[in-house]
């Protein structure tokens, strides 16, 4: 279902969570920001901006079986602008 195109579509913009959250399983469960954050230095780090903050983009695009849990942790930076690129 998150790789229609149509379904995609029909539900931009996604619900963003105003707290930290952690993706399991396909459903999302808001934390404190230092749950769930022990054990990730073999992770990388990815900076989500827009759309790609929700949930449901998340879950598509790193499906859990390669990574298990996505742990996602909100934050604000300052000093730093946000450009498109191809």
């Amino acid at each position: 279902m998150l790789n229609n195109p149509h379904y995609r579509a029909s539900g931009y913009p996604y619900h963003i969570p105003e707290r930290s959250y952690v993706i399991t399983n396909g459903s999302h469960v808001v934390v404190d920001h230092d749950d769930y954050l022990e054990g990730l230095a073999d992770r990388r780090p990815v900076l989500a901006v827009g759309s790609n903050m929700s949930p449901q983009q998340l879950a598509r695009k790193f499906p859990a079986p390669h990574g298990g849990a996505i742990p996602v942790t909100k934050i604000r930076l300052l000093h730093f602008d946000s450009v498109y690129s191809t």
